[in-house]
């Protein structure tokens, strides 16, 4: 393969990488609003509201009184798991709109990397297809007399 073989080569796979770096900006903005949405849904007060019983909902039995204070038990486990899944939720959202930033900062970086390579792999397609030394000999060829007969130098 020749060198413009090569240059041309070059820049086809400089082009096909700028067209494969996309960031889809929608979807990341559908994923952080579902997110907000079922943290803003899941409101750790009215789960509080309802379930909260006094101990001796059950009776005032010792067995009543144990159930009652089991049931407390698990619904605070309950109120407290649903505390920290709410935050994770948020904070899982933080860090998608996060790396929605980052993803579009290194884009913005990798598109002007990719132009400056364009950039110079044109310079080199250029050099290549306008070499001064195949003008040169072309031009040195076609300056030479030419003379029928064989064997003759003039």
């Amino acid at each position: 393969m020749n060198i413009t073989g090569l240059v041309d080569a070059a820049v086809t796979a400089v082009e096909g990488v700028l067209h494969q770096l996309e960031v889809d900006e929608a979807a990341i903005a559908d994923v952080s609003s579902t997110l907000k949405k079922a943290a803003d849904g899941m409101d750790n007060k009215s789960f509080d509201a309802r379930a909260k019983m006094s101990e001796t909902v059950f009776g005032d039995t010792l067995a009543g009184r144990t159930l009652g204070l089991h049931h407390d038990m698990a619904h605070t486990v309950m109120a407290e798991t649903l505390t920290g899944l709410i935050k994770d939720l948020n904070d899982f959202c933080l860090g998608v709109e996060k790396a929605q930033v980052l993803f579009e900062d290194a884009d913005s970086s990798a598109a002007t990397d990719m132009r400056s390579l364009t950039a110079g792999v044109n310079a080199m397609a250029y050099v290549a297809r306008h070499s001064q030394a195949d003008k040169a000999a072309d031009e040195a060829r076609n300056d030479l007399p030419i003379d029928s007969s064989p064997g003759v130098i003039p």
